[in-house]
């Protein structure tokens, strides 16, 4: 063999691996464990129509209503990926006005229309890193908040929980997922979350008779976005009910007893009270971005 082709082939290896390295970096960084930019974005539609404010939407809850939508905003943490063999690989979270502690305000309304919420922006992703060598499968996250993050001054708190519209001063915790639908007649159906049955003090602490955290875990890859359907959570609700002394409001605020809190937090899969049964999500799901 001469001299030239045995340069030739000595030379050719490392371009080939660099070839090879190059082509996994636009996935999973050539097997290395490194971290890599990481998003789950989400998106709103009510049915089969994509969430906006000012946009009406008919057929929406038992009494088929016409709705406009008044508020969209939720809670999430413990936010993790579950790779090829099933393993959960924690996701570093970003530290930005929406993301703080492990914590994340997904945020759709946009402060315009029946969104007459004082909050003009947005945030519909979760952003952050994870190890590059992790082929993801599936996404799981909770929607609330943990107790260390409950419980704080909504006046004085750094973003994202520094919203006091997001808070309850008579539960002393945070309102989780917060949905608001407007019908013809500018009244409104509620769907306030949060944990219930709390007591203490901002000295001593509080504790929860019912946190109401909903783990969600969805099929997911690179490719995908996760979507919150609001159909499912008024699909149980008369969102033109007529008021009365036994139902002083239109969808569920977590009072105790509320009869329509039952399948609304069913939709996000939550057994409300004592009502037995285990829920099974539907208001979550993924479809390609």
């Amino acid at each position: 063999m001469s001299a030239r082709i045995q340069r030739t082939m000595k030379t050719s290896k490392p371009l080939i691996a660099l070839s090879l390295c190059t082509f996994a970096l636009g996935g999973v960084a050539c097997g290395s464990s490194e971290p890599v930019a990481f998003s789950i974005p989400f998106s709103a539609v009510v049915g089969d129509q994509a969430f906006a404010c000012g946009t009406d939407y008919d057929g929406v809850g038992k009494d088929g209503a016409t709705i406009t939508p008044g508020d969209l905003r939720f809670y999430v943490h413990d936010v993790t990926v579950v790779d090829e063999d099933g393993n959960d690989v924690a996701v570093t979270l970003d530290t930005s006005d929406a993301q703080l502690a492990g914590a994340v305000l997904l945020d759709f309304e946009d402060g315009t229309g029946a969104c007459d919420t004082g909050s003009p922006g947005v945030n519909t992703a979760i952003t952050g890193t994870i190890p590059g060598d992790v082929v993801v499968s599936a996404v799981r996250f909770t929607i609330g908040l943990p107790d260390e993050l409950n419980h704080l001054d909504a006046t004085t708190a750094e973003a994202p929980l520094n919203i006091p519209s997001l808070f309850w001063t008579w539960a002393s915790g945070y309102i989780f997922m917060k949905v608001e639908a407007v019908n013809d007649a500018d009244d409104v159906a509620y769907f306030h979350h949060g944990s219930t049955g709390c007591d203490g003090t901002p000295a001593e602490g509080f504790s929860c008779a019912y946190k109401n955290l909903a783990p969600i875990e969805l099929p997911f890859t690179k490719d995908d976005q996760v979507v919150l359907d609001l159909e499912p959570i008024f699909a149980g609700v008369d969102v033109e009910a007529e008021l009365a002394e036994d139902n002083r409001l239109r969808g569920c605020m977590s009072f105790s007893g509320d009869a329509d809190c039952v399948s609304m937090f069913g939709a996000i899969g939550i057994t409300y009270e004592e009502n037995g049964g285990s829920p099974k999500q539907s208001a979550f799901s993924t479809s390609p971005r």
